[in-house]
């Protein structure tokens, strides 16, 4: 038994040919483009992962600082209250207004005119 094959059958061979060469290389054409957006998205994410990590270190770490001055300003208000009761010539010492003023211009930088 022998096929033979005429004009169109060869036509028809020769579509279905180009057409599964295309399928094949659009298919591989889109693997790839998924592929390369998971490395993207798995670099991206990484990238997020070790900021939320370093923000959290500092976080932490601002929170210990703020601890550790409550606790300092705890320590010295208990001095000062012991100071005060021990001596109690501290009790009536105020600054007038003035003094005030002046005080807040040299913090502020002003000159003290």
């Amino acid at each position: 038994m022998t096929l033979t094959f005429g004009w169109q059958q060869w036509v028809i061979l020769a579509f279905a040919v180009c057409t599964l060469a295309t399928g094949s290389f659009v298919y591989g054409r889109h693997v790839g483009g998924v592929d390369a957006r998971a490395a993207a998205q798995a670099e991206a994410l990484a990238d997020y992962q070790e900021r939320m990590t370093a923000a959290q270190k500092l976080a932490d770490d601002l929170r210990k600082q703020a601890a550790d001055a409550a606790a300092e300003n705890e320590k010295l208000k208990g001095k000062i209250a012991n100071e005060i009761a021990k001596n109690p010539v501290y009790k009536s010492c105020v600054v007038p207004h003035a003094g005030v003023q002046l005080l807040n211009k040299a913090i502020a930088g002003n000159s003290a005119k």
